[in-house]
């Protein structure tokens, strides 16, 4: 089981239980340099896991503009993290607290 280290993530809508489009996640694997990518719940539930490199494809550019995570991908590019616990203190240090998703 991998895990991810939650990066953005925004409810629009908590009140439907069944919601296409919300919430909207990005989550980020220091060990696989992947991404997870989630939308909706419920019925509506539905998600990816893509290497750093697709995350770059403007296909995705809409999900880290809407969560406001083009930071990850920024810091990915000018200084990768030097390890996992680096990772975590840059997550932590932009949410002020790190939540896990497994997948």
């Amino acid at each position: 089981m991998d895990s991810f280290y939650t990066v953005a993530k925004v409810d629009l809508e908590p009140e439907y239980p069944h919601s296409t489009d919300w919430p909207k996640v990005i989550a980020y694997s220091y060990k696989k340099n992947s991404f997870l990518l989630t939308e909706g719940k419920g019925y509506g539930f539905k998600g990816v896991v893509i290497t750093e490199l697709e995350a770059r494809d403007p296909t995705w550019n809409h999900l880290f503009s809407e969560l406001n995570a083009h930071w990850i991908l920024d810091r990915l590019s000018s200084s990768p993290f030097i390890n996992e616990d680096d990772c975590v203190q840059s997550i932590t240090s932009k949410h002020g607290s790190l939540e896990i998703l497994k997948s």
